[in-house]
């Protein structure tokens, strides 16, 4: 049976008194206050997930497959531009300064 609150673990203080954690990967580890199972512990959940949410995946790192899928997703964006570019009659400064653009992009991502 699945926990209703994934990503809470239970765990004792120097005291002896029971304290739950809610533990995310990338995150510190935050203490939920209230009851376990009441309604004041669900809304404390909430809301301590709540930048969790909101937070979405940012920018792969370089490095890593998602990093690679995105790298791709932008090159094949590129590609696309440029044989619209081209099938339109005398784009030669728009083909050109696109792919100026592309040629930065990429210094500025294998770099770091």
């Amino acid at each position: 049976m699945r926990s209703p609150f994934p990503h809470c673990y239970r765990s004792k203080d120097r005291y002896g008194r029971e304290r739950w954690l809610l533990r995310v990967q990338g995150r510190k580890a935050v203490t939920i206050k209230g009851r376990y199972g009441s309604p004041e512990f669900a809304e404390n959940y909430r809301n301590a997930l709540a930048p969790i949410e909101k937070r979405g995946l940012g920018t792969p790192r370089h490095g890593t497959m998602l990093g690679l899928i995105s790298h791709q997703r932008i090159l094949r964006d590129w590609q696309q531009r440029l044989r619209d570019i081209d099938a339109a009659p005398s784009n030669r400064s728009l083909r050109n300064s696109a792919m100026i653009e592309s040629t930065l992009y990429k210094a500025d991502t294998l770099g770091k």
